[in-house]
């Protein structure tokens, strides 16, 4: 018999939404970027002209490999950005192929996810100045939701 998972998240975790507009120090910065496999592929295949570009020298496999999740990297460029990044701060993935072809790493920061026994608690990283944001600055009392 399986056991009923309960889920225990902060209300605006639902609402969380990357803003660049807002954001103080790019996740895009500094930290190596993984891609899955079906990612990279994707990349690799794509013919839009702009993503096929920085991909040349933007994408590569991922000599560390351990499984699908982690099978490509994102190269950072020379002052630690990923290419992917315009100069306004937003992804070029997005902003041609839509939000959709993000990959799975990109698609999911901030957010953490834990198990324990049954319960699964959702929350958002506080290395995300926006999720730390929404945490600490907000006037009302933190309120969570079970979700069964």
């Amino acid at each position: 018999m399986c056991k009923e998972i309960r889920i225990l998240q902060p209300l605006y975790y639902k609402e969380f939404k990357c803003d660049p507009k807002r954001c103080v120090e790019s996740c895009c910065e500094r930290w190596k970027i993984t891609i899955d496999k079906d990612t990279y592929n994707s990349y690799i295949k794509c013919e839009e002209p702009t993503i096929k570009n920085i991909v040349k020298k933007g994408v590569s496999k991922n000599n560390e490999v351990h499984d699908d999740e982690d099978f490509g990297v994102i190269n950072l460029n020379q002052e630690g950005r990923c290419p992917f990044l315009n100069e306004i701060n937003y992804c070029e993935v997005i902003i041609h192929i839509g939000e959709a072809c993000l990959s799975k790493t990109c698609n999911n920061y901030p957010r953490a996810i834990f198990m324990l026994d049954d319960l699964m608690e959702r929350g958002l990283q506080m290395s995300c100045s926006v999720a730390a944001e929404e945490a600490l600055l907000n006037e009302k009392p933190m309120e969570f939701e079970e979700i069964t």
